[in-house]
């Protein structure tokens, strides 16, 4: 059954690609939990939403070759940063205690998230292209957040212990109440930046079909946050947080979320239980917290020891039991810290390459800051500060969290910075430049 469904599915997905590439990518977008259904190919374990990047990326390939020619190779500046990562990737393989768990986490989130990255670059390449990828991920949000408020209210069940827990916690559709927090918050901040940062006065934004874009744009970033609350992701909370903080400088409604910062603070603070929560976690009395205090204090013991190689892919919990404190007894795939995750994983080599990849990411969108993009029905606004804003809520989620490894995430992460690429070369094309039509 599971072949048969794969034989048909990868058939049409194909044709669809081959006919209308950028809605092929757009499906790919919308189905970013597809990794949840798996499978094997030949004995080698695969998941939905790999087939459909690797098909984009032979679909996209051989047009390139055959049809296009590869006329007018060009790379982006991410390209060297870009190799560094799969370099480090590649030689983190061959560090770790468990091959096969590394070759499948090298597969899934670095060699088919790069694939996805290139073929995203080169599809994507006009407003009314990312509009596409817009609603996709919309619809995406909207669907694991109506699943996660169903759950809460009982219509759908959830998964134990979480759901037993106080105060209860959703899963959505993933394997645990985090993963809600960690797909919804990109999406999240992506919608909200629109929303603080579109442009006054626009000609178009009266008539129904803007303003029922900006009605959905205002649903998705909604339910994303209940979606978020429910599941009780406080690392969520501290991104959206972050990025809410960063796009006040650049919103017309500044004063506005000055003032609702203001009014939340003090509500935090004037709350006894949530002003309890807050003084746990402060002073490392609250469990989760604890948790992740041990767990760094055991990871940077691994790291000073082992600081060029890191215990290598999918390396950590075996490399780590050497390390860790005698009080620590949870079983963690990753040190829940982007910068330790990364060199833990990855080594030095992919350390730098994200640092690198990090400081190139912001030096783009700070050079074209100005620009506004028009992505009608979607209010015009700013879309460098929107992506340095959810690449923001990424970095301050993840130094409590895993905001990248796992295939959804990884996609997510190439996605945001693919849109960065899209957009500069957009931009280039308004002023005369020219776009690169391969770029890396």
């Amino acid at each position: 059954m599971e072949i048969s469904f794969l034989i048909i599915f990868s058939f049409f997905f194909f044709l669809l690609a081959w006919k209308k590439i950028e809605i092929a990518l757009m499906l790919t977008v919308l189905l970013l939990p597809s990794y949840l259904i798996r499978f094997e190919v030949f004995s080698i374990p695969a998941t939905l939403l790999e087939i459909m990047i690797l098909l984009l990326f032979i679909v996209w390939g051989i047009k390139k070759v055959f049809i296009d020619k590869l006329k007018d190779i060009k790379c982006t500046q991410f390209k060297w940063p870009l190799l560094l990562l799969f370099v480090s990737a590649t030689i983190a393989v061959f560090i770790s205690p468990d091959l096969q768990s590394a070759l499948g986490i090298y597969k899934a989130y670095f060699v088919e998230a790069i694939l996805f990255f290139i073929v995203f670059t080169n599809v994507i390449n006009s407003p009314r292209r990312i509009r596409l990828i817009f609603w996709a991920l919309g619809v995406s949000a909207l669907f694991v957040s109506v699943i996660a408020l169903w759950q809460y209210i009982e219509i759908l069940p959830s998964y134990e212990p979480w759901v037993s827990e106080s105060p209860k916690r959703v899963t959505s559709i993933f394997e645990y109440p985090n993963a809600v927090g960690l797909y919804l918050t990109p999406i999240a901040t992506l919608f909200l930046g629109i929303l603080l940062l579109a442009k006054k006065h626009d000609k178009k934004a009266d008539n129904k079909l803007a303003k029922g874009a900006r009605q959905f744009i205002t649903g998705v970033v909604i339910f994303a946050l209940l979606a978020i609350a429910f599941s009780v992701s406080r690392g969520a909370v501290l991104g959206i947080g972050a990025a809410i903080l960063f796009f006040s400088f650049f919103s017309r409604f500044k004063k506005w979320i000055w003032i609702a910062i203001v009014v939340s603070v003090l509500t935090v603070l004037i709350i006894p239980q949530t002003r309890t929560t807050v003084w746990d976690i402060v002073t490392v009395k609250d469990t989760s917290t604890d948790v992740r205090t041990v767990l760094w204090q055991g990871t940077w013991n691994l790291i000073k020891d082992r600081p060029l190689q890191g215990a290598g892919l999918a390396g950590f919990p075996t490399v780590y039991e050497e390390y860790k404190l005698a009080k620590h007894t949870e079983f963690l795939l990753y040190p829940h810290n982007i910068v330790m995750n990364f060199w833990v994983e990855l080594g030095i080599l992919g350390l730098i390459a994200l640092l690198w990849l990090l400081v190139m990411f912001f030096k783009e969108g700070h050079s074209i800051r100005k620009r506004t993009i028009d992505l009608y029905p979607i209010p015009k606004f700013r879309f460098s500060i929107v992506l340095m804003g959810v690449l923001i809520a990424t970095l301050a989620y993840g130094m409590v969290d895993v905001p990248y490894f796992k295939n959804d995430l990884a996609v997510l992460f190439w996605i945001i910075v693919g849109f960065m690429v899209s957009q500069k070369n957009i931009s280039n094309q308004s002023r005369g430049g020219q776009k690169s039509n391969f770029t890396l």
